[in-house]
């Protein structure tokens, strides 16, 4: 009833979306329910191994892991993620080019010109051709947004689901992090990279990717070495299951 009144009230459709999910999320469940996740401890480590969840590229990437790649300006993250996406796709280890199974791919360009990406791409695309499989090659999808995006606001979240639900990717590279999202005027680091990731773990959730993303590395200060961590809040340190460094 209340959706339906909102909907008679020509608001925001995009408000409207967030507030019946809030509201449908707080409907209490029968007393004495339990949940499906509640398990014995023993039967999760004795679980077969063909159980478990998925790799979406062995050693790096399991289907609900969170990859997170440090490096400063000009190393070479566009270029490493351009070449985990395409030997993904393609159906070959990124690094030790191995045949594995290959994956759906979404990349998600917030920053490099589209000129920087052909130059880049038409390299590592050449070379995961040759090591890869063109029978079962799967042709990676690009949403490329340079200026970024703002993930805290629904009319942007509702362009990603519509992407996600057009290619349903098993591996989602995205980058980079500080440019998903736009601090509001006395807010904090913290407060905005909590909103986005729990933006990006809900879409993980419904969507089930594994999710690979980039950031750069701040600046150092007084002559001091630069320090690889995530650009701006500290949750980006403790989010992801895996954090790696590219260092020259």
């Amino acid at each position: 009833s209340e959706i339906g009144n909102g909907a008679y009230a020509c608001g925001d459709p995009a408000d409207l979306i967030d507030q019946a999910r809030l509201s449908l999320q707080a409907v209490a469940l029968p007393a004495g329910r339990l949940p499906a996740d509640f398990m014995y401890f023993d039967d999760l480590l004795d679980r077969p191994v063909e159980q478990r969840t998925p790799w979406v590229i062995p050693g790096l990437l399991r289907s609900d892991w969170r990859v997170i790649v440090v490096a400063g300006e000009g190393e070479g993250k566009t270029e490493m993620l351009l070449q985990i996406g395409w030997c993904a796709a393609h159906g070959v280890h990124p690094f030790t080019f191995e045949r594995v199974p290959a994956a759906r791919v979404l990349m998600i360009d917030l920053e490099n010109s589209e000129d920087r990406l052909i130059d880049g791409g038409t390299v590592v695309r050449k070379m995961a051709r040759h090591h890869g499989d063109a029978e079962k090659f799967i042709r990676p999808r690009l949403w490329h947004r340079q200026g970024g995006i703002d993930l805290r606001m629904r009319p942007i979240v509702a362009e990603f689901e519509s992407v996600l639900e057009a290619c349903r990717p098993q591996l989602v590279v995205m980058g980079p992090a500080y440019k998903a999202s736009v601090r509001q005027k006395g807010e904090g680091w913290d407060e905005s990279a909590a909103a986005v990731q729990r933006v990006l773990d809900d879409l993980r959730t419904r969507f089930g990717f594994a999710l690979l993303m980039e950031d750069h590395a701040p600046q150092g200060s007084g002559g001091s070495a630069r320090d690889l961590r995530p650009f701006g809040s500290s949750l980006w340190l403790r989010w992801p299951e895996i954090g790696l460094k590219l260092v020259r």
